[in-house]
């Protein structure tokens, strides 16, 4: 019943974090917005004026910043655009890996009702431990180990060397 539970909070995070990332995707057309302002703004210069507060083109309206030129106008949209290019990086993987564990989770959850015995349920919570979906039962923290001071070594030239042990 526990696991359960636990699988059940993991699948809500990772739903949550799908949603999310899906909704970063749908922004992708604010990317196109952005940077066809830009290359109208650019294309259009010749026929801006100072103050100029829009600009119509193909029956849509593009604001403009009045106290900006054109070209910094222009410049503002490709600098959003870079922006927004760079947070939607990595944003596909991500979420196809989101759903991989999704699905792995719902796949668990079935697995987990088709159980006959205490030692498929174990198996299964192992399973889950490390894949790191779950945490483990026990709330106490892991015993603390003593640090070993480093070993000394001298070289035959007569310099002290110190070797560290934490890759012990």
């Amino acid at each position: 019943l526990k696991l359960r539970s636990q699988l059940n909070d993991a699948r809500e995070r990772l739903d949550a974090q799908r949603s999310s990332l899906a909704a970063q995707l749908e922004r992708a057309s604010e990317l196109d917005r952005l940077r066809w302002e830009g290359e109208m703004i650019y294309a259009f210069l010749h026929t801006l004026t100072a103050g100029q507060i829009a600009l119509e083109v193909e029956g849509r309206t593009i604001a403009l910043d009045p106290r900006q030129s054109g070209v910094e106008n222009a410049q503002e949209r490709f600098r959003a655009y870079d922006k927004a290019k760079g947070a939607l990086a990595g944003v596909p993987e991500r979420l196809r890996e989101v759903e991989t564990r999704l699905a792995g989770i719902d796949q668990t959850l079935a697995l987990l009702e088709l159980a006959d015995g205490f030692e498929q349920i174990e198996g299964i919570a192992r399973e889950m431990l490390e894949q790191g979906l779950v945490r483990p039962n026990s709330r106490r923290p892991a015993p603390k180990t003593r640090r070993q001071p480093p070993l000394r070594v001298v070289s035959p030239e007569g310099y002290t060397i110190y070797v560290g042990r934490s890759a012990g």
